[in-house]
C-alpha cells in the first residue's frame, strides 16, 4: 500500500492509484504543458479510510437497492448515511493525513490551494463522471485535511450513486484520490471543447472573468468563441461583451489542439489565465 503523497513529477504511476483527473494532469505536466504544481493523495489512503468507516454490507445493500430503480430518495438516504459514517471517523485519520500532506505542501509556494476529487472511474474514454464529485477552491492549509475527507465523501453523492447505476458500474469497486494544487488567482477562466458536438470543424471556447466555477455550475453566461480548427483566424463570437484579446484567444486555441494531439483524441479542457499565462487545470476525452 502507498502511504506517501505522489508528486506531479512522478513517473509510471498507475491510473487506479491516482484517479483519472490526476493521471491526465501528470501526463500533461510530463508533456511540457503549464499545469499548476500539485501532489496527489493516492487511492490507498481512501481505501483504508473506507474499510474502517463504512460497513461492507452497507455498500452491497446500495448496489442491490439501486439495481433497476430510478428512486432518487434511495440514493439520497444512503448518501447521507455513508457521509455521516465517514465524517464520524475522520478524526482518527487527521494526524496521519496531516503528516503526509505537509511533505507535499512544503514543496509548493502558495497561501491557498485547490483540493480536487480524482476518482479512478472518471475522465476516461468510456465515461467522464463530469460534475458527479466535489472539489474546493481557495482552501487554507489548515483546512486541507477536512476538504480531502469531503472529496472522499463525494464518491457517495446521491447524483454519483445514480450515475454509477446508469453506467452499470460497481460503486463498491470505485476509489477516490485527491489532488492538492497550487491555487491560481485568475483574470479569466474557461472551458474548451476541441471538437464542438457535431460541428467537428470548430473549437468551442467559453470564457468568464475570474474563477471558472460559476461557468461550470451554470451561474454565469460566458462569452462563447467558435474557432475554425484549420484556420484559427476564423473566429465567431457570441455572449456578453468581454472584449477579449484575440491574440490570447488564438494562443488558447493552438494550445488546445496541441493537447488533443498529445492525447490522440478530442479533449474537454478547463483552464485559467493569470497575467496572460495559460494554466491547464483539467483535461479529459470528450465523452458521455
Amino acid at each position: 500500500m502507498i502511504t506517501e503523497v505522489i508528486t506531479d513529477t512522478a513517473k509510471n504511476v498507475e491510473r487506479n492509484l491516482i484517479g483519472g483527473k490526476a493521471y491526465n494532469l501528470i501526463k500533461l505536466k510530463a508533456g511540457g504543458f503549464n499545469v499548476p504544481h500539485f501532489f496527489v493523495i493516492p487511492t490507498s489512503f481512501f481505501d483504508t479510510f473506507k474499510i474502517k468507516s463504512i460497513p461492507q454490507n452497507l455498500i452491497n445493500k446500495i448496489i442491490k437497492k439501486r439495481s433497476g430503480t430510478s428512486d432518487i430518495n434511495i440514493s439520497e438516504n444512503y448518501s447521507l448515511y455513508i457521509k455521516k459514517k465517514l465524517f464520524e471517523n475522520r478524526i482518527r485519520f487527521n494526524r496521519s493525513l496531516s503528516k503526509s500532506i505537509k511533505l507535499g505542501l512544503d514543496k509548493i509556494d502558495s497561501k491557498y490551494f485547490a483540493v480536487r476529487s480524482s476518482a479512478d472511474v472518471e475522465d476516461s474514454k468510456e465515461s467522464s463522471y463530469a460534475g458527479q464529485f466535489d472539489s474546493y477552491l481557495n482552501v487554507a492549509p489548515n483546512d486541507i485535511v477536512y476538504r480531502i475527507v469531503c472529496c472522499w465523501a463525494s464518491l457517495y453523492n446521491s447524483r454519483a450513486i445514480n450515475y454509477f447505476s446508469k453506467m452499470n458500474q460497481d460503486i463498491n469497486k470505485a476509489s477516490m484520490a485527491v489532488i492538492v494544487q497550487k491555487m491560481i488567482d485568475p483574470d479569466y477562466s474557461g472551458v474548451i471543447f476541441t471538437k464542438y458536438h457535431n460541428n467537428h470543424s470548430d473549437i468551442l471556447i467559453e470564457i468568464v472573468k475570474g474563477y471558472g466555477e460559476k461557468l461550470v455550475l451554470g451561474l454565469e453566461t460566458p462569452n462563447r468563441f467558435l474557432i475554425n480548427r484549420s484556420d484559427i483566424d476564423a473566429i465567431k463570437c457570441e455572449g456578453p461583451n468581454l472584449n477579449f484579446n484575440l491574440a490570447t484567444l488564438k494562443m488558447i486555441a493552438k494550445e488546445s489542439l496541441k493537447i488533443e494531439e498529445f492525447f490522440g483524441t478530442p479533449q474537454d479542457i478547463e483552464f485559467s489565465l493569470s497575467s496572460n499565462n495559460l494554466f491547464i487545470l483539467q483535461t479529459r476525452p470528450i465523452t458521455i
